[in-house]
């Protein structure tokens, strides 16, 4: 029988925005794993849309800003805990690798834009 049950942890309630109105993280600063849920996926991009309820919300851009809080927040080392796909080192890598996604799409999209009208008739 384990006898640690009483044992206090403290906890640190981070949120980020795009993926969900408010996705909830619980940090523990003594633990060595992280769970981000969907917020930080290691082999796809997390689904970032505009909510029917939220009409005017800027998704990206809550997202982008919830990666780099993530960035300052969290040590490196962690064992990170996704919500969907395989735990996994490298978060800040990992940050990364989709906040450069994002702006090669973006990226990608405006030049579209500028060579041809994009509208439907």
């Amino acid at each position: 029988m384990r006898r640690d049950f009483h044992r206090t942890r403290r906890f640190k309630v981070i949120t980020g925005g795009g993926h969900a109105l408010d996705q909830v993280m619980l940090y523990c600063a003594g633990r060595q794993a992280v769970p981000v849920r969907d917020q930080v996926l290691s082999k796809i991009s997390p689904n970032v849309s505009v909510w029917a309820v939220e009409p005017d919300q800027n998704s990206l851009g809550e997202y982008l800003a919830s990666l780099a809080s993530l960035t300052t927040t969290l040590p490196y080392d962690l064992l990170v805990l996704p919500g969907h796909g395989v735990p996994f080192y490298g978060l800040k890598t990992r940050i990364k690798q989709l906040a450069d996604h994002h702006e090669d799409r973006c990226r990608l999209i405006a030049d579209a834009c500028r060579h041809s009208s994009k509208t439907s008739k």
